[in-house]
């Protein structure tokens, strides 16, 4: 079912996730810090509300300039375990499985989720589907080399799902391709719905000139998911 809501009701189910997501981070001290605007709610909070022995580990540029704006602790990924990461998604289904890359971050995101001993997910109801790729597309991170041959490859693959569209995604603000924190092009791949998220996931990871793409196997230990009649709080089956 397509839930449509207008953006100011959207941004106050964002809100009100982000208000729970605070209480579940008060017990760790290494959390891994997502990107999207429901995080920067959570960042917002988190800069009267946390205590000095948290450290925060960004997935994005975004998030780390954020979380040093809220004089939060930034750390480096790699000298302590982290016990926690959140993040949102663009798409979650009721498995857990996610569809993530609309803030071009996906790489690093799937890097901390692989990181941290627990992965919460906030969205709102309008990212709840039953099937993968309903809504959105799939986000794809390529290397510049080769990037024609890389994105034939891609499509080549994904034609059995039935490609609507498929596009290289472009800044608002700058000509040519949106380039992401790690130097790559991001390119979106629209099918109708993705079946066996974990074998495709696999699939394009083996194409040569692909860096990462959004697809996140049965990521989710548990969604607070934001609707209009307050938050929906879902626990998956340990993904481990």
């Amino acid at each position: 079912m397509v839930i449509k809501m207008q953006q100011d009701d959207v941004e106050r189910l964002k809100e009100a996730v982000a208000y729970e997501a605070l209480e579940y981070l008060q017990e760790f001290t290494h959390i891994g810090m997502g990107s999207g605007t429901t995080i920067r709610h959570l960042i917002r909070l988190l800069a009267t509300h946390s205590n000095r022995n948290m450290v925060f580990y960004p997935t994005s540029l975004d998030t780390e300039l954020q979380l040093r704006k809220h004089k939060l602790n930034v750390g480096v990924l790699g000298k302590n375990p982290l016990d926690i990461a959140i993040d949102g998604a663009d798409e979650i289904d009721n498995a857990g499985n996610l569809l993530k890359g609309g803030g071009g971050a996906l790489t690093r995101e799937k890097i901390i989720k692989a990181a941290a001993a627990k992965y919460i997910v906030v969205v709102d109801e309008t990212k709840m589907v039953t099937r993968l790729g309903q809504k959105k597309p799939i986000t794809i991170e390529i290397l510049p080399f080769g990037y024609l041959n890389t994105l034939k490859r891609i499509t080549a693959y994904l034609s059995r799902f039935d490609i609507e569209w498929h596009l290289f995604r472009e800044s608002k603000k700058k000509l040519g391709p949106l380039i992401s924190d790690n130097g790559g092009i991001l390119v979106d791949v629209k099918v109708k719905q993705i079946f066996q998220p974990k074998i495709v996931e696999k699939d394009l990871n083996t194409i040569p000139g692909v860096i990462e793409n959004g697809i996140f196997p049965k990521a989710a230990d548990l969604a607070l998911i934001g609707t209009k009649n307050g938050v929906v709080k879902k626990r998956f089956i340990s993904q481990t």
